[in-house]
């Protein structure tokens, strides 16, 4: 498994494995523009986790000021899984 940093081109996989996470849940109406925005945040990374040349798994890491622990940065990580396979 080979994990990076998430591309523009990683949007439609993403959107795969967030409706595998979880069907129900409502598409945003313009997903490019929420992309956007969210890889535009200070302290926010989206990573990818590639296998046998697929997205398979993502995770953000989020990185914000916080007065615990004298001030210090707090990290904050989500991890979405959903792993890509086909049922037959």
């Amino acid at each position: 498994m080979l994990v990076r940093y998430a591309a523009d081109t990683d949007l439609p996989a993403l959107l795969r494995l967030y409706r595998q996470l979880n069907p129900l849940a409502v598409a945003p109406t313009h997903p490019e523009g929420a992309w956007a925005a969210m890889r535009a945040l200070p302290g926010v990374t989206v990573y990818v986790a590639e296998e046998n040349g697929a997205v398979a798994a993502t995770c953000t890491l989020i990185v914000t000021p916080n007065l615990r622990m004298t001030s210090s940065l707090f990290m904050q990580s989500r991890a979405s899984i959903a792993m890509a396979r086909s049922w037959s």
